[in-house]
């Protein structure tokens, strides 16, 4: 019983180890997970609706959640916020989480580059 629990703890540790937060720079020096025009803002930028395939194609559409620990920046590095995010705006997203087989998708956001749509 004694060498179990110790597994358990072995176990447990080094999940926590292998699950510390990853810096922004790891994974946006490759390509994005999803990238698209934002279709809908909602919960003051929370949640962003984009268009990541052509509108003919099923839906293409995925609901991102923006999170305390998701990193949002402009493509020339400088921060900004989810609720500075407008219909027209391109997103660059990047997310290791798992998509929601849902209409439209779902899945959380680790990054953003936004290109904003020029007026």
């Amino acid at each position: 019983m004694r060498t179990m629990s110790s597994v358990a703890v072995a176990l447990v540790l080094i999940g926590g180890v292998s699950c510390a937060a990853v810096e922004p720079t790891d994974f946006t020096s490759g390509p994005p997970t999803l990238s698209g025009p934002v279709l809908e803002v909602a919960n003051h930028g929370g949640r962003l609706l984009i268009q990541f395939q052509p509108a003919d194609r099923s839906s293409g559409r995925v609901w991102i959640d923006v999170v305390r620990e998701t990193t949002l920046r402009t493509r020339s590095g400088e921060r900004v916020s989810s609720a500075s995010i407008r219909p027209g705006d391109v997103l660059n997203v990047w997310t290791t989480y798992p998509m929601l087989r849902s209409d439209p998708a779902q899945t959380t956001a680790q990054a953003i580059v936004v290109d904003p749509v020029t007026p």
